[in-house]
C-alpha cells in the first residue's frame, strides 16, 4: 500500500480513536423513521396525507412511553403508542422495561382518527428492536388491538390514494376493509345555478388501486403478517403439536369435578321436587328452572361421555346454580322473608370457607399458581355477587337476590375445588414473592394501558360495552390486590382485565363475520403456541388446556364470541406459565418457529433482506451508527482531509525527482 494512503487512513483511525463509543454497558439508542398515512380536514373535504413518525428506543430503559406531536391530533394516538410499544416487546420477545420509548408525530396539518397508525408504529418498534430495515415501498394503516391484531380504521380511500402519490406500491389495510365509501362531489348547472352535491359510492379498493394507480393492496390481519411485508422476516412463533388435546391426567381430575357437580345437581332436585309449592307463580317458574337444569345437564352428560369434562363439568355448574336458585325460591315460598336471613348466613358461611382454603394455599409449583390464580379470581366473583345482594336488599327484587345468593354460593364452590387441587398437586420449589410482585406489576401497567386505550376507542364509537366495564372493575381490583400484598390475586385481576379488553377490542373491529372468524382463528393458533411452549418446560397448565377445550366447544356451537373470549383465557394463562418460567430459569423466549400467517403469497416483500447474513447486518448496523454520530464524521472528515494533503504533497515531491514521470494513480482514484 502506498505509504501516503497508509498515513492517511492511519490519521483517520487515530482520529476516531479520539470519540468515546458508547459501550454495551451504556445506553444505546436506535432511530427509526416511518411514514403513516392520514385524513385531514380541508375546504375542499377530507383528503390523504402523509405523517411521518420518528421512533427512537433507548436501552437500558424503564418502560417509559414518551409521545410528542407538532400538529392537532386525537389523544388516542398517544394510547395507540403505548400498547405498541407493549406489543412490539412481546411479539419480539424482548422485555417491555428494557426500552423506554420515544415518538415524534411531524405533519402539517391536523389529524384525524389517531389510532390508525398504531399498527405502524408497532411494525416500526419491531423494527428497530431486532435492528431491521423497513422496505420504503411499503405502507399500512391500521389499529393496533392489544393481542396484536389488526383493527378497522376509516378513511382507506384518502389514505390509499396518498399513499399512491407518495409512490407506494404495496398499501396494507386491516381484513375485511377492502369495501370502501368513496365520497366525490358532483356539481350540476340548473340555469345560472351551480349546485354542489356529495355523493358516496362503493368500491372495491384493492381492485380500484390495481387499476388505476398500479398499486397492490392486501388485507392483513396481524401485526406479524405486517412485519413480514415490511422487513421480509418472518416473527417467531412455537409450531404447534400436533393432536394438542387436554393431556389424560387433567381429564381425571376434571371428571372428578363433574361427578361431584352432577351428585350435587341430583340431590338438590330431589329436594326441590319434595317441595309443596302453593303460590301459582313460584311454583311455574320453579318448573321452568328445573327444565333447564336437567337441559344444562343432558348436554353435560354428552359431552362427559366424549371426555370433554371440563365442558361437562361447566354446563354442570350452570345447571346447579340454577337448581339451587329453584330451592331457594322453594323454600322462599314455604317461610318468605324470615328464611332469607338464613341464606344469606349460609351463603356467607360457604364463602368464608372458601376463602379461608384459598388463603392457605402455598404455590410450590407453576402449575399450583396457575390453579390459584383461578381459585382467587371465582372467590373474588362470588364475594363480588354477594355483595351486591347484600347491599342492594330491599332495593332488588327477590327473583333477582336469591339468584345472586345460588351463583354467589357455588361459585365459591368453584374456588375451592380449584384450590383444593393446587394444594394436592405435586409440591416443587415455592415460587419467590418478589418475583411474584415484579410480574404483577407489570402485568398491572399493561392492563392499565389496554384498559384505557380500549375504553377511549369504544367510547368514540360511541357504544357501551360490558366487557370494558368488567376491564375496568378488575383493574381497580388488581390495584387493590397489589397494595395490600396479594400478588397472586393482582395478577389474576390483571388478565382478567386484559382478556376482557382484548375481547371487547376484537368484537368492535368484527366489521363481518368474517373477520371475527380469522380473529377466532388466529387466538386459537396463539393458545396452541402458549401451550406447545408452556408443555416443552414440562409444565402442563390445567386451566389453559380447560378454557381451550371449552373455546372449541363454543366454535362448534357457532358462539363465535364465546368462543373468541375462551381462546384468549387458554392464552393469557398459558403465557403467564412461560413468562414466569423463563423469568425464574432466566431464558430467553422461543427463537424458532412459523410465521403466523403465510403471507409470502408469490410475492418477496424486502428483496434486499432475504437469506441475509447475520455478519454482515451487524457490520452494517455499525456503519450506519458511525454514520448518525456527527463527531465521528467530522473526525473522519478531519482526518481525511489530512491525509489527502499530505498524500498530494509528497506526489508532488515525487514527481520533481523521478525521471520517468511516474505518476501515483493508485491512492487517488
Amino acid at each position: 500500500m502506498n505509504k501516503a494512503l497508509l498515513l492517511s487512513l492511519l490519521l483517520v483511525i487515530s482520529s476516531f480513536t479520539l470519540i468515546p463509543f458508547p459501550s454495551s454497558s451504556k445506553a444505546s439508542s436506535v432511530v427509526i423513521k416511518v411514514f403513516a398515512p392520514a385524513v385531514s380536514r380541508t375546504e375542499k373535504g377530507l383528503v390523504g396525507v402523509i405523517t411521518e413518525i420518528d421512533i427512537r428506543l433507548e436501552a437500558p430503559g424503564q418502560g417509559d412511553v414518551f409521545f410528542s406531536v407538532n400538529t392537532l391530533t386525537e389523544i388516542d394516538m398517544q394510547a395507540s403508542a403505548r400498547v405498541a410499544a407493549l406489543v412490539a416487546s412481546e411479539i419480539s420477545g424482548k422485555k417491555f422495561t428494557s426500552y423506554n420509548y420515544y415518538v415524534k408525530v411531524i405533519s402539517e396539518a391536523p389529524i384525524i382518527g389517531g389510532p390508525s397508525a398504531g399498527a405502524l408504529m408497532t411494525v416500526g418498534m419491531v423494527a428497530a428492536m431486532n435492528n431491521w430495515s423497513l422496505n420504503p415501498k411499503v405502507m399500512m394503516t391500521g389499529m393496533i388491538n392489544p393481542d396484536g391484531t389488526i383493527g378497522p380504521v376509516g378513511g382507506i380511500f384518502e389514505k390509499a390514494e396518498a399513499a399512491h402519490e407518495f409512490g407506494i406500491r404495496l398499501f396494507l389495510i386491516p381484513c375485511g376493509q377492502s369495501i370502501v365509501q368513496r365520497v366525490h362531489m358532483v356539481y350540476e348547472k340548473v340555469g345560472p345555478i351551480v349546485i354542489e352535491r356529495q355523493r358516496v359510492e362503493s368500491i372495491n379498493i384493492t381492485e380500484y388501486a390495481l387499476k388505476n394507480w398500479n398499486m397492490t393492496i392486501r388485507e392483513v390481519a396481524d401485526i406479524r403478517e405486517a412485519v413480514y411485508y415490511f422487513t421480509g422476516h418472518k416473527l417467531p412463533l412455537p409450531s404447534p403439536m400436533a393432536n394438542l388435546t387436554t393431556p389424560p391426567f387433567i381429564q381425571e381430575v376434571l371428571r372428578e369435578m363433574y361427578m361431584n357437580l352432577l351428585s350435587s345437581v341430583q340431590s338438590l332436585c330431589e329436594e326441590v321436587k319434595g317441595m309443596r309449592i302453593q303460590d301459582a307463580y313460584i311454583k311455574g317458574l320453579i318448573g321452568k328452572l328445573l327444565e333447564e337444569s336437567e337441559s344444562k345437564l343432558n348436554l353435560a352428560r354428552e359431552y362427559a361421555e366424549e371426555r370433554s369434562y371440563y365442558v361437562a363439568a361447566s354446563l354442570a355448574f350452570q345447571s346447579v346454580y340454577t337448581v339451587q336458585y329453584a330451592a331457594y325460591l322453594g323454600k322462599y315460598a314455604s317461610s318468605g322473608e324470615l328464611v332469607l336471613d338464613d341464606i344469606i348466613s349460609r351463603v356467607n358461611a360457604s364463602i368464608t370457607s372458601a376463602k379461608e382454603l384459598v388463603a392457605r394455599v402455598t404455590p410450590r409449583s407453576l402449575v399450583s399458581l396457575e390453579l390459584l390464580i383461578g381459585a382467587k379470581l371465582r372467590l373474588e366473583s362470588a364475594l363480588d355477587e354477594f355483595n351486591k345482594v347484600v347491599s342492594s336488599r330491599g332495593r332488588w327484587s327477590i327473583e333477582d337476590t336469591l339468584w345472586g345468593l345460588a351463583y354467589a354460593k357455588w361459585r365459591a364452590e368453584t374456588a375451592r375445588s380449584w384450590a383444593s387441587l393446587a394444594s394436592r398437586l405435586p409440591q416443587g420449589d415455592i415460587i419467590d414473592f418478589n418475583v411474584l410482585i415484579m410480574i404483577a406489576k407489570d402485568y398491572l401497567y399493561e392492563a392499565q394501558t389496554i384498559t384505557i386505550y380500549a375504553s377511549q376507542i369504544t367510547s368514540e364509537v360511541g357504544t357501551s360495552n360490558e366487557l370494558i366495564s368488567e376491564a375496568t372493575a378488575s383493574v381497580a381490583r388488581s390495584k387493590r390486590a397489589l397494595s395490600e400484598k396479594d400478588p397472586v390475586l393482582s395478577l389474576a385481576e390483571a388478565l382478567n382485565a386484559i382478556v376482557y379488553s382484548c375481547t371487547a377490542m376484537n368484537l368492535l373491529s368484527a366489521v363481518n363475520q368474517k373477520v371475527i372468524r380469522k380473529q377466532v382463528e388466529i387466538s386459537k393458533k396463539l393458545a396452541l403456541a402458549y401451550l406447545t411452549e408452556s408443555l416443552s418446560y414440562n409444565v402442563t397448565p390445567i386451566l389453559a388446556f380447560c378454557y381451550l377445550e371449552f373455546a372449541n366447544f363454543s366454535y362448534e356451537c357457532g358462539d363465535l364470541a364465546q368462543a373468541l373470549l375462551e381462546y384468549k383465557d387458554s392464552i393469557a394463562y398459558a403465557r403467564i406459565i412461560c413468562l414466569i418460567y423463563r423469568t425464574v430459569h432466566e431464558i430467553p423466549p422461543p427463537t424458532t418457529g412459523e410465521a403466523l400467517s403465510n403471507t409470502n403469497e408469490g410475492q418477496t416483500p424486502t428483496p434486499s433482506s432475504k437469506n441475509r447474513n447475520v455478519g454482515r447486518d451487524e457490520l452494517l448496523g455499525f456503519i450506519l451508527s458511525i454514520l448518525n454520530n456527527p463527531r465521528v464524521i467530522l473526525a473522519f472528515i478531519t482526518g481525511l482531509t489530512i491525509g489527502i494533503i499530505i498524500g498530494v504533497l509528497r506526489r508532488k515531491g515525487a514527481q520533481k525527482s523521478s525521471l520517468t514521470g511516474y505518476y501515483p494513480y493508485s491512492y487517488i482514484r
